[in-house]
């Protein structure tokens, strides 16, 4: 049960801090690819990149990286909202500490 609560803990941290400055999209995920003149949508999930595509406008790049994530951590949300508070930071020490 220790993994799977990491593994919520984790998609919590990433569905609610999606705002980057690195990227001018301002979007995780989601970046101007010079070589393409194109937006770049892509997403990491298990240690994994998988990419989105390449899209014209920057509002496509961002929809398919909304729906990436829709698909990929809605059911890590309703384990989640099945044991609510049960998932909390204090749970995963690192280190021993």
């Amino acid at each position: 049960m220790d993994a799977l609560a990491e593994t919520i803990y984790k998609v919590k941290g990433l569905l609610n801090n999606n705002k980057s400055k690195v990227t001018k999209s301002g979007v995780k995920g989601v970046c101007w690819d010079k070589r393409e003149k194109k937006w770049r949508s892509y997403i990491m999930f298990k240690g994994k990149l998988s990419e989105l595509g390449y899209f014209l406008k920057l509002e496509d790049a961002i929809k398919a990286k909304r729906e990436a994530e829709e698909k990929l951590f809605r059911p890590f949300e309703a384990i989640d909202t099945a044991y609510p508070g049960k998932f909390k930071r204090t749970d995963f020490k690192r280190n021993g500490k």
